[in-house]
Parts: structure tokens; C-alpha cells; sequence
């Protein structure tokens, strides 16, 4: 067998035909020729034959496959940029929803507390209002006109009496409980809470209303034909106020009336007369103080009217005057003191017949149990004495 002899070149391999292949296919042809490529065979045994163009140069095939093959790519891409889109848009409206419930619920939240607090705040400004003394008077006055508005008249006390535990100055109690106590004729608990809210507040206000209704109790007295030394009282202290003089002098000449002349029996006047000589039960004491009331405002202020009223009522003109022992002694001092300051004749003759009845007792050893009732005549301008024998 035959060597080969080696020239000293080498063999050419297929990776070098193949190497020599691709430079031939890189080279340029000239304009508007193609160049040839040879085939090759693909793993699995089939070849594909490619046809390379210069650069630059396309066939109309080639082109519509490209084409084609873009508008495809571009159509996945938009159609995978929709479908991204889509996905997206629904996490985004997603988190937004609950984005946008988290702040609603921050939001109501914050709404709560801050209703929460000024309702607090509110409560608390109530309750440290209503704490104030002048709020709760204002309330409770509220409340006693609106029950006396409606008739309910012991709610109506209740809410006032309560009025003046906060404040008992409160001149708007007082009168509403005043008006209270007329509408239900309750006169002496209306002359005693006015006489109290008085003498609290010296308001004159106050005052003249407790006149008023001191002078309505005495014409309601008079009017139910039960004058007393009671209702004398109501007038002189009426007078001593300084309040409806007028009022109180006329009322006070009715009173003498009513009582030293109209109420005589056979013309003698029996109140200072005790049935018991042992029981002081007659009317003396009173009338002598009133009379020492009426002299103290004289001497205050020596007016006409109240020196001729003093002088009326200290004269008791009445044919005869009943007097139980030992009244007709002070009965003496009682109209000195005040012929004293009035210098009244009738006055000097009484005070003169009086005093001879003293001597006769003092001169006496002892006046009889019999003979205990003085009695005063009085015809004209004379007066007489004598003491009344039961037998």
C-alpha cells in the first residue's frame, strides 16, 4: 500500500470549508446580483437552503414576513400590555377601595372622638353652669311660675322655697311665694313671708307689699264683721312702716267704731270687763298697747291725724265703761302719759274722776269682792265714777 507523501500543506477539514463558506457569504456582490449559498445540512439530517440578500436589500416575501411577523409581535405586546393593564388596574382599584375605607373609617373615627369630646365638653360646661348659684335660682324661679301658671301651687312653693335656699336675698321668691299664699287666701302666711323677705332684703318693694297685704287682711276683718285688737294691731303697724297712712288712719276710725260703739250692750262697753275678776281675760292689755304704740309714733311725729286718733281711742265716748280691778289704776297712768303730750279737756276730766277713785282705794282698807267692776258714766261733758255692785 502506497504511502502518501506529505507536501507539507494541510488537509483542508469540513470546520475550515465551512469557515470558508461563511467569509465567501459576507462578501459584498454587486448591486442588484445575489450570491449564492451553499447548502447545509440541519441536525436531524434535513438541509435548509438560505438565501442571503446584500445589506439593504430585501425581497417582497421577506418584507410581507416581516411585516407580518411585527404586527403580530405587536399585537401580543399590546394585547399582554392590555391584559398587564387590566390586572393592574384592577389591583389598583383594589387597594384604592381599600385605601379609601381605611381613611372612611379614620375618618369616622376622628368624627366620634371629636363629637365625643364635645359632648363631654358640653356636659361638663353644663354641669359647672348649672352649678352657679344664679343659674340655679334663675332655674328654680322658672319653674315655681310656670307650676303657679298651671295651678300646681305645691310644686310651685317647693321650687321657690328652694329658690331661696340658694339665694335668700331673692326678692322675686319672696313675692312669688306671697302671691302663692293670696291666691289661696292664706293671709297670714302671706304677711309672714312677705314680713321675712323684708326684713332679709330691705327691699322697698317688698315692703310696700307687705303693707298692702297687712291692710287687705285688716278690711278682710272688717268686711267679715270680726274686728278685733288684732286688726288695730295691722293698722298701727302699717302706720309705723310709713306705708298708706291714709289707709291705716281710716281703717284704724273704723275699728274704733266696730269696736266701742257698735259692739255696746245696753250703751255699756264690756271689753275690759272680765266675767271672773280672778281671770285677766278681758281686752285691756292689748288696747293699752296699741294706744302706747300710737303715742310712740305721736311723739315721733306730731301730725293732727295721729293726735286726734290717739285722742279717740283714749277717750272712749260711751255712756257707760266697764273696768275690771286692777285696770282702772293703769287705765290712770295710760292717759296721763298721753294728755301729756295731747292736752285734751276730756282727757284732764277722765284722768281727774280716775284719780278721786284712787284716793277712795287708798283711804279703803278693803273693797269688797262685790264691788270689783269700776264703771265709767259719761253724759255730755261730765264723767262720773262708780264702782258696780252685783247685788
Amino acid at each position: 500500500m502506497d504511502k502518501k507523501i506529505s507536501t507539507g500543506k494541510k488537509t483542508p477539514n469540513r470546520k475550515e470549508n465551512m469557515s470558508e463558506r461563511k467569509a465567501s457569504v459576507r462578501k459584498k456582490t454587486a448591486p442588484g446580483k445575489k450570491a449564492s449559498v451553499g447548502k447545509r445540512k440541519r441536525t436531524g439530517g434535513k438541509a435548509v437552503q438560505r438565501k442571503k440578500e446584500a445589506p439593504g436589500r430585501k425581497t417582497s416575501a421577506g418584507k410581507r414576513g416581516t411585516a407580518a411577523d411585527t404586527r403580530g409581535t405587536k399585537k401580543r405586546e399590546t394585547g399582554q400590555i392590555r391584559e398587564s393593564a387590566a390586572g393592574m388596574s384592577k389591583r389598583d382599584e383594589e387597594r384604592a377601595r381599600r385605601r379609601a375605607e381605611r381613611e372612611r373609617k379614620v375618618r369616622r373615627q376622628k368624627i366620634t372622638m371629636a363629637v365625643s369630646l364635645c359632648v363631654i365638653l358640653l356636659a361638663c360646661i353644663g354641669i359647672g353652669v348649672f352649678c352657679l348659684p344664679s343659674v340655679k335660682l334663675a332655674f328654680r324661679l322658672f319653674q315655681g311660675d310656670r307650676y303657679a301658671a298651671k295651678e300646681d301651687y305645691a310644686k310651685a312653693q317647693n321650687a321657690y322655697e328652694k329658690a331661696l335656699r340658694t339665694d335668700p336675698s331673692s326678692v322675686k321668691a319672696y313675692r312669688g311665694l306671697a302671691d302663692l299664699f293670696d291666691r289661696q287666701e292664706m293671709a297670714a302666711e302671706e304677711e309672714q313671708i312677705l314680713n321675712t323677705g323684708w326684713e332679709q332684703t330691705q327691699d322697698e318693694s317688698l315692703r310696700q307689699y307687705y303693707c298692702v297685704a297687712v291692710l287687705n287682711q285688716a278690711v278682710a276683718e272688717i268686711n267679715a264683721g270680726n274686728v278685733t285688737f288684732s286688726t288695730v294691731e295691722k293698722c298701727v303697724r302699717v302706720l309705723e312702716m310709713g306705708e298708706n297712712m291714709q289707709k291705716s288712719l281710716e281703717l284704724l276710725g273704723i275699728c274704733h267704731d266696730r269696736l266701742f260703739k257698735e259692739s255696746l250692750e245696753n250703751d255699756t262697753c264690756m271689753l275690759f270687763f272680765d266675767a271672773d275678776p280672778s281671770q285677766d281675760t278681758c281686752g285691756y292689755e292689748e288696747y293699752e298697747r296699741q294706744l302706747r304704740r300710737m303715742l310712740t309714733l305721736y311723739q315721733t311725729n306730731p301730725s293732727d291725724d295721729i293726735g286726734s286718733l290717739l285722742k279717740q281711742y283714749a277717750v272712749i265716748d260711751v255712756p257707760y265703761l266697764r273696768l275690771s280691778m286692777p285696770h282702772p289704776e293703769a287705765y290712770l297712768g295710760l292717759l296721763t302719759e298721753i294728755n301729756s303730750a295731747v292736752n285734751d279737756a276730756k282727757l284732764a276730766e277722765t284722768i281727774d274722776c280716775l284719780s278721786d277713785i284712787k284716793e277712795a282705794e287708798e283711804g279703803a282698807d278693803q273693797i269688797p269682792d262685790s264691788m270689783e267692776q269700776l264703771v265709767l258714766h259719761r253724759e255730755g261733758e261730765r264723767v262720773s265714777c262708780f264702782f258696780l255692785d252685783e247685788d
